[in-house]
C-alpha cells in the first residue's frame, strides 16, 4: 500500500494543480462520524440530495463537486479519472478528514477506487459503491459492463458526439437514471435534466473516454479496504449479473441488491439506502 503523501507534499502538489482539476464546490453538513459522498459522470453533488438527512444522525457529510461538474465548474477537456481521484485527496487532506466513509455513485466509485489505488485506505473507513460496474465497456469475456453492450469502441463513438452535440444527451442521460420499466417521475427528471444541462460536452466526452479505457476488476479484488456493493435490482444501465460478478469478489454479505431501485437507489430507496450507510459506518467503527 502506498504511503499517504506528507502534508508538505500534497501541499506543493496542490499548488500545481490547473484549477480546473479542483473541486469547485463543496458542501458540509452535521457534525459526527464523516462520510464523503462522489457523484457521478455529469452529476454533481445535489443529485444527494436525498442523503442529507444523515447530517441530522451523527454525520458530517461531505459533498464535493468532482473537478468538472456542477454550477461552477470549468471545462476541461483533459480531464481524467486520476484528476478527479487527486482533487479528493486534495480535499481530505485541505478538510482534516479521518476515518471517513467514502460513498461513490456510478463515475464516483471510479473515481473511489482509483483513490484507494494510489493513495490507499488507512485513514478511510471503508467503501461504498452505488450501482457501478469496474468495467464499464463490454467484451466478450466481460458482459457486466453497460446493458446496451457498448464496446470501448462504441463508448469512443459517443464521446465524439457528446463533445459536438452535448444539449441533445441530457434528457435520455435523465431517463437512464429512472428504474426499467417505471414511468420517471416529471418533477425529478425535470431537474435531473436541467443539471445534466448544465455541464460542458468536451469535458463530458473526455471523461465518457476515460470510463471507455476503465477496468478496475483487478483492483478490486487487491482491496484491503472493506467494501460494500449497493446495487439497483431495476438498474437500467447494469444487469443482475454484475451483482453475481461482485458476490464472488468481495462476498455475499458485501453485496446488497436494492429491489426496484434504478441506477439511482440513492433517490428511489432513500430510507433504504441511508440505513445501509449508517449500519455499514456503526458496523465498522465497532471493527476498527
Amino acid at each position: 500500500m502506498r504511503r499517504r503523501p506528507r502534508a508538505c507534499r500534497l501541499w506543493r502538489r496542490r499548488r500545481r494543480r490547473r484549477m480546473s482539476a479542483i473541486c469547485p464546490r463543496v458542501i458540509t453538513l452535521g457534525a459526527g462520524a464523516p462520510i464523503v459522498f462522489l457523484h457521478g459522470w455529469a452529476a454533481n453533488a445535489d443529485f444527494f440530495a436525498p442523503q442529507r438527512a444523515l447530517a441530522d444522525q451523527g454525520f458530517r457529510l461531505i459533498l464535493p463537486d468532482l473537478p468538472g461538474h456542477g454550477p461552477n465548474a470549468q471545462p476541461d477537456p483533459k480531464l481524467s479519472i486520476a484528476d478527479l481521484a487527486d482533487s479528493i485527496a486534495d480535499l481530505l487532506e485541505a478538510q482534516a478528514v479521518f476515518g471517513a466513509l467514502l460513498v461513490g455513485w456510478s463515475m464516483g466509485a471510479s473515481v473511489a477506487i482509483d483513490y484507494l489505488q494510489r493513495y490507499g485506505g488507512r485513514d478511510l473507513a471503508g467503501l461504498v459503491i452505488l450501482d457501478m460496474t469496474p468495467k464499464v465497456a463490454n467484451e466478450a469475456s466481460w458482459r457486466f459492463g453497460l446493458s446496451t453492450g457498448e464496446t470501448a469502441r462504441d463508448m469512443e463513438r459517443t464521446a465524439a458526439h457528446l463533445a459536438q452535440a452535448w444539449p441533445k444527451f441530457p434528457a435520455a442521460i435523465a431517463r437512464s437514471l429512472f428504474p426499467r420499466g417505471v414511468p420517471p417521475q416529471p418533477e425529478r427528471r425535470t431537474w435531473f435534466e436541467a443539471a445534466l444541462s448544465a455541464n460542458d460536452g468536451p469535458t463530458m466526452a473526455a471523461l465518457w473516454n476515460e470510463l471507455a479505457r476503465l477496468d478496475q476488476r483487478e483492483a478490486l479484488g487487491e482491496q484491503s479496504s472493506p467494501i460494500l456493493a449497493v446495487l439497483g435490482g431495476a438498474s437500467a444501465l447494469y444487469g443482475s449479473g454484475l451483482a453475481d460478478w461482485y458476490r464472488a469478489i468481495l462476498g455475499p454479505l458485501s453485496v446488497f441488491v436494492v429491489d426496484g431501485a434504478g441506477h439511482a437507489p440513492q433517490w428511489d430507496a432513500p430510507e433504504t439506502v441511508n440505513a445501509l450507510l449508517a449500519k455499514r459506518f456503526s458496523a465498522l467503527a465497532l471493527q476498527s
